[in-house]
């Protein structure tokens, strides 16, 4: 449809630089090719053609062991209907974009007939128009059962991946484009900037903070979780914080990333950390200004998994400084959050003994008896990365019983009065 079109384009405006330039965005879904073209940023072209990928199996390659006529009837298919539909003149030229699974196994072949490893991110990747006629041509000559097992091709598209390759195959000679960019992000992703993206507020909130919680609460994130970590990380941040060089900015910047680091979860658990650092990155509403919001994006980028590496070009592209403050915050928000690995906030208080050699964590649940084995294990789990910055070993105890409450002073008895 072209709502569907329009959402398309939102999420590759997100992650392209189209304001000086023509772009048309392609997404190739089951049933429509959807089609968005814009001039400098202006939308100027939105269609929802009947090519998608399901649709033209069904119609042209219903079953064949071996597609190749099949392939070569659909291709002329094609070319007349563009040749009706599609303005030639207008586009030619134009950066072609491809979102959708169709591009992203494209993407991933290509990858792989380079020599390269067809699961790292394809987001971005240049596939020439050479490439994808050899790919069609040599995958026409497969069975299905023979696709099923080509190196970046997800073998459940190995029945549909002919009909979409024909339709990229079939697009780009209608506009004598030379390459396709592929992107990762499509309708779903265009979506969520649909439901996340609100307008300004008239006036600034008087918390700089409540700007972070509100995006945070539009990605739907667990509150109780967030508070948790939130109130877990900054404890540590003000225990031993001071002692590796951190500073009331760093404090902060925890601060934001405990409250953001899931926001992610919203597109899909499955590598949420990385989807967290895109929704940050391109959040319209956030309250950072641009430094500020690479450093939270990256520090809730690096809350799982691995831990921040050069080879990662955002990170490499900070300043030894800021480097050196996202491995420090990002060390501490990964411990607090393995403190609540089960997001039942049974950690009650986290208290700190630093030390020349080591770094003693020592937890108390928040009622007598409660087990926080599995909070334990994921805080030792997760605490690589601050080991490495604090040079110390890390040690977490646990104990059986809550941590004593501060004795309430008692309230002096006024003197009778003498009559």
């Amino acid at each position: 449809t072209a709502h569907e079109a329009q959402l398309s384009y939102r999420s590759v405006r997100h992650h392209f630089r189209l304001d000086n330039t023509k772009a048309l965005v392609a997404d190739i879904g089951g049933g429509s090719l959807e089609l968005v073209g814009a001039v400098d940023g202006l939308v100027e072209l939105s269609r929802s053609l009947p090519y998608g990928a399901v649709r033209l199996t069904e119609q042209f390659i219903p079953g064949k062991r071996v597609p190749h006529r099949e392939v070569g009837m659909l291709r002329k298919h094609l070319g007349k209907r563009f040749a009706r539909q599609l303005p030639k003149r207008a586009w030619i030229g134009a950066r072609i974009i491809g979102s959708g699974g169709t591009f992203t196994n494209l993407g991933r072949m290509v990858v792989a007939r380079r020599g390269g490893d067809p699961t790292e991110p394809v987001h971005g990747i240049e596939v020439t128009v050479a490439e994808v006629e050899h790919l069609l041509e040599w995958l026409s000559t497969r069975t299905a059962a023979q696709r099923r097992s080509v190196p970046g091709l997800n073998p459940e598209r190995a029945d549909i991946i002919l009909a979409g390759l024909t339709v990229v195959a079939a697009l780009l000679e209608r506009l004598d484009a030379s390459s396709v960019t592929v992107s990762a992000y499509g309708l779903r992703e265009g979506l969520l900037w649909e439901m996340i993206g609100t307008s300004a507020a008239a006036e600034p909130p008087a918390d700089p903070m409540q700007l972070v919680r509100d995006f945070a609460d539009r990605c739907r994130t667990d509150r109780q979780h967030v508070e948790q970590v939130r109130l877990l990380a900054l404890s540590l941040f003000d225990q031993i914080g001071e002692a590796v060089g951190g500073t009331v900015e760093e404090r902060d910047i925890l601060e934001a990333a405990s409250i953001l680091h899931d926001v992610g979860q919203l597109v899909s658990y499955k590598s949420h950390h990385r989807h967290s650092y895109q929704l940050i990155m391109h959040a319209d509403r956030i309250g950072l200004g641009a430094r500020e919001r690479s450093l939270v994006a990256l520090v809730s980028r690096y809350h799982r998994r691995r831990g921040p590496k050069q080879s990662d070009p955002p990170f490499a592209a900070l300043t030894p400084d800021d480097q050196a403050l996202v491995r420090r915050v990002a060390g501490l928000l990964r411990v607090a959050d393995g403190l609540d690995r089960g997001h039942t906030a049974v950690v009650d208080q986290v208290m700190a003994e630093l030390t020349r050699k080591k770094l003693v964590l020592r937890i108390t649940p928040r009622r007598a008896g409660a087990n926080m084995a599995l909070e334990g294990w994921a805080a030792r789990r997760k605490a690589d990365v601050l080991q490495k910055v604090i040079g110390r070993k890390i040690t977490i105890i646990a104990s059986l019983a809550p941590a004593p409450k501060p004795r309430k002073r008692p309230t002096p008895r006024k003197a009778p009065r003498r009559s």
